[in-house]
């Protein structure tokens, strides 16, 4: 009893997380570019223009930001509507395949949260799909997003299944499409949401009917998992300085 009464309380709890060095990690086998034209990142990004293309925004002759284009995927969408298209991406050698198949299209190398985008002026369209979890400091991005936005911004992200507005720390591989420095996050729908607001946003908006494609068609549970039966659990978001009718989009602020 007397050795009980002595023995101090645990306070600072059990922390089981592994070490990791990513520095000393080679890249997996088929890491490289080759990742952007498997069939299964040209199938979702099928479904993602398909799901812009529903929100029925007009996107004819817009000044566009293509941010975390990868090699280029969403140029040809937004040039056959006359659009000027400008791209920004994190990695070099991406960036080097990005002009390799649109050298008439500017691209610069820089990461999203520390980029000025000031020399660039502003954008009706700042299109960022696929960025925004791979990120370490998703709201640092998001200002900067802002800051180039003049109409709209189109986002797509993987997010934490959870009601309220919450990040979930990852580690992710070191395959050209993942995180810079290999840790990136989860935020819930309710973090996206607040952050967008929060930076500036007036209108954020969710899809009415989600895109066709698994990764999309979640049934929510709120377990604070980012995937479900081998998916990522994805969505779209649609922020603006003003209000847009558009029947396919639905408020998500109140």
């Amino acid at each position: 009893m007397f050795q009980r009464w002595l023995r101090k309380p645990d306070l600072v709890g059990p922390v089981t997380i592994s070490s990791r060095d990513f520095a000393s990690e080679s890249v997996p086998d088929g890491g490289d570019v080759r990742v952007f034209d498997n069939e299964p990142a040209l199938r979702i990004n099928r479904a993602r223009l398909a799901a812009i293309e529903a929100v029925g925004l007009d996107l004819t002759s817009r000044r566009v930001l293509d941010v975390g284009s990868g090699p280029g995927h969403f140029v040809d969408f937004y040039r056959s509507r006359g659009c000027d298209v400008t791209a920004i991406e994190g990695r070099p050698e991406i960036v080097s395949e990005f002009r390799r198949r649109h050298p008439d299209v500017p691209i610069y190398a820089g990461n999203v949260e520390r980029f000025d985008f000031s020399a660039l002026g502003r954008f009706d369209i700042v299109h960022c799909f696929g960025l925004l979890y791979h990120l370490e400091n998703p709201i640092a991005a998001l200002r900067n997003l802002f800051d180039a936005c003049a109409g709209v911004l189109l986002l797509e992200t993987i997010v934490l299944d959870a009601e309220e507005p919450l990040l979930a720390l990852a580690d992710e591989p070191k395959t050209v499409n993942q995180a810079l420095g290999g840790i990136a996050i989860r935020p819930s729908r309710a973090f996206v949401a607040m952050a967008l607001n929060r930076v500036g946003f007036r209108h954020v908006y969710g899809l009415s009917r989600p895109p066709s494609h698994e990764d999309f068609q979640v049934d929510w549970l709120n377990d604070r998992r980012s995937e479900r039966d081998g998916h990522p659990i994805r969505s779209i978001f649609v922020a603006s300085h003003h209000a847009l009718m558009q029947p396919a989009l639905r408020p998500l602020l109140s």
